[in-house]
């Protein structure tokens, strides 16, 4: 089920029922990977005894080695009474908590076709990637070598919010999953203007906006650096501004790119294509914390 409780962290309770007449074992998934820890209350000869992993637990210290919480349980004949208390980073807003039951069987099938997924999706970002560079070597249009770094730092923040970073990149570190996300939605807005701004041609258009796209790109590329000179205790605020500023840099790239639209420049389409397929992209991720699209 995917539930919604604000604010947390809060308790869940949730029953299994065998109708076997012996144990079974299941596999319990909370199927993201950004949530601060989970407590899950096993019944028992004694009582309830506690399973425990958090955020900051190494891969090889947990349970199932896998980039989500993933425990294993069993159920005895007749019906079975769980408990889960669950807290996640984000105190701010709602959101969605999926608790997935698999049998190991199906389990370790879901495991190897994501993998073949994350595989496919990794081996795009490269091919766009070397792609990119072999048009600036083509065409020596320094947008390219932008549009090849923002591509770079994309991947990035993929594997690291997927938990894929964690699992094979930092499986000791995992708290360095923030920073990594940090930096390089910082770098990809940064470099994101830059290409906009050399790829439309801004300054040809709107030269004191070009001026306000270059320092805010310069500003991004400030904040990535901060993380390394700034107390820890910012961390959290400078977190929130970056992700809150994610959804909305791209505005500053609008009025140049229907302006080189209206002088037929055919590079105000691309870039208002990708800035439509941008924003339906956050609508699509702001819509998985509703009823309306399953996380």
């Amino acid at each position: 089920p995917e539930l919604l409780f604000y604010p947390r962290p809060f308790w869940l309770r949730f029953k299994v029922l065998n109708d076997e007449e012996k144990p079974v074992s299941f596999l319990l998934e909370l199927d993201k990977h950004l949530f601060e820890y989970v407590n899950i209350y096993v019944p028992g000869k004694d009582g309830y005894q506690v399973k425990r992993e958090t955020f900051t637990t190494p891969l090889d210290q947990r349970e199932i080695q896998h980039k989500h919480f993933v425990h294993r349980l069993f159920a005895n004949p007749g019906e079975t009474t769980f408990y889960a208390f669950v807290d996640s980073w984000n105190k701010q807003s709602k959101e969605s908590v999926p608790l997935r039951i698999w049998s190991e069987n199906n389990f370790v099938r879901q495991s190897s076709d994501d993998g073949i997924l994350t595989g496919i999706v990794v081996g795009l970002f490269l091919f766009v990637f070397l792609y990119n560079i072999f048009i600036y070597f083509s065409v020596r249009d320094l947008s390219y070598i932008f549009l090849s770094v923002v591509t770079l730092c994309q991947l990035t923040l993929e594997i690291s919010s997927s938990g894929i970073g964690f699992k094979y990149l930092w499986p000791d570190v995992p708290l360095l999953t923030w920073p990594m996300l940090y930096i390089n939605t910082s770098l990809v807005m940064g470099f994101n203007l830059l290409f906009y701004r050399s790829f439309i041609g801004i300054y040809r258009y709107t030269p004191k906006l070009d001026k306000l796209i270059l320092f805010v790109s310069w500003l991004f590329f400030g904040l990535a650096l901060a993380i390394f000179i700034l107390p820890r205790s910012l961390f959290p605020g400078m977190l929130w501004f970056v992700f809150s500023a994610d959804h909305f840099y791209t505005l500053l790239v609008l009025v140049p790119t229907i302006l080189a639209l209206k002088n037929k420049n055919r590079s105000g389409i691309f870039a208002l294509i990708a800035i439509i397929f941008y924003y339906l992209g956050l609508i699509k991720f702001g819509l998985t914390d509703t009823e309306l699209i399953q996380y």
